[in-house]
């Protein structure tokens, strides 16, 4: 199976390759729900098994359309792969959240930054934005918790690189009332943060 086969196998509400060459919409291949870039973008950026990303610049953001439904979710998930520009390489990110706390996932792992700690997720995300120019792939919006090998399965399928030291910042999701800080962190193994979401 492709890598889009596999996201499409697990039902998301929405699959965006963010695989264009140009132009200002990113296409949702699960269910047309297409999202649109905003800002300063590089298209086709290369990554790992010949698919290509973008690279939001300077503040760029892919905002999200109001037909996902995200406040009416029960539980999600988010995959996506990012390369910061402090790194040579894709990692696969995954967060889960069954409406109260967050599971977090670098390279197909539960994140070491995650272990012991409660991550409250009271309010929605509606647009994606960057901290430091990094490039993005193949992200995925489920209105469910997806299980852990979900995230082994993607590490493997889509030609993930583990490494010691993945290099941030990372991404930031945005909400009507505030915003989170998913933070791709130096120190240590494959370590990922986040911070409250405050919102709703």
């Amino acid at each position: 199976m492709s890598y889009t086969d596999i996201e499409l196998a697990d039902n998301p509400v929405a699959y965006y390759p963010l695989n264009e060459a140009s132009g200002l919409i990113a296409n949702d291949l699960a269910n047309k729900k297409n999202a649109a870039y905003s800002g300063n973008i590089t298209y086709g950026v290369t990554g790992p098994n010949g698919d290509t990303g973008v690279t939001l610049n300077s503040g760029a953001q892919l905002i999200l359309p109001a037909s996902l439904g995200i406040p009416a979710f029960a539980a999600l998930t988010i995959v996506f792969w990012v390369k910061t520009s402090l790194d040579s390489d894709w990692h696969p990110v995954g967060l889960t959240c069954d409406g109260f706390t967050s599971t977090l996932y670098v390279d197909g792992d539960v994140s070491a930054g995650s272990k012991g700690a409660t991550v409250t997720f009271t309010g929605l995300f509606d647009y994606i934005s960057t901290m430091d120019n990094s490039s993005f792939m193949r992200l995925g919006i489920f209105n469910k918790v997806l299980p852990p090998a979900a995230f082994a399965n993607r590490f493997r399928a889509g030609g993930g690189v583990r490494e010691t030291t993945v290099h941030g910042p990372g991404i930031v999701l945005g909400v009507p009332k505030g915003w989170a800080n998913v933070v791709l962190d130096s120190q240590g193994q494959s370590v990922l943060r986040t911070t409250s979401i405050a919102g709703g």
